[in-house]
């Protein structure tokens, strides 16, 4: 697997199903907490760019995250997400400069976890 992977896109035969098992249990890219099957931490599709600021609908553009931080992100870019949190205080930030780091990087997202 290629160093700069980001581990939690999905395919587009698992973005149907993201409630499923192979994402439950898994961290949230954005917080680290296990995603569920139910409730806030629940999984869910992020648009990582924004379609609102030009990102697409390919596959390269979906992270699975958990509902909370996909609400929370709404439509901020991941260097603005990262900066808000930051501004905020939030705990979460150290997860989301890991996300912002690896696309500076030049990461890519896989489907296989």
């Amino acid at each position: 697997m290629h160093s700069n992977t980001v581990n939690y896109c999905a395919g587009e035969t698992d973005l149907n199903r993201t409630r499923h098992s192979k994402f439950v249990g898994k961290p949230c890219p954005y917080c680290g907490r296990k995603m569920t099957s139910r409730g806030e931490y629940r999984c869910s599709i992020d648009h990582v760019y924004p379609k609102s600021k030009g990102g697409d609908l390919r596959v390269g553009n979906k992270l699975i995250c958990c509902l909370k931080c996909n609400k929370d992100k709404a439509n901020m870019t991941p260097r603005e997400f990262l900066e808000h949190l930051e501004k905020i205080g939030d705990a979460r930030a150290s997860h989301v400069a890991r996300v912002v780091k690896l696309f500076d990087l030049g990461a890519y997202f896989h489907e296989s976890i």
